[in-house]
């Protein structure tokens, strides 16, 4: 609770169940999440603070420090 989070691949079968669980149930504060263009209205509408475009920014140029980062990919 009240934590920060980065996920990658928030689009997926993985991730979006991710995203919500962890805004919504273990209300983590903020999220980030990288997604294509095409899925990043998607990925917003299932809670995310921040989606990245990963085709046009490297996830690694987000200059935030999260307290936790998961990896579905």
């Amino acid at each position: 609770k009240g934590q920060s989070m980065f996920i990658m691949g928030g689009a997926g079968r993985v991730g979006s169940p991710t995203i919500q669980l962890e805004k919504h149930v273990y209300k983590v504060s903020r999220i980030v999440s990288i997604a294509s263009t095409g899925k990043l209205d998607f990925v917003k509408s299932l809670g995310v603070d921040l989606v990245v475009d990963y085709t046009k920014q490297s996830y690694d140029q987000v200059p935030e420090k999260f307290d936790f980062v998961f990896d579905t990919i």
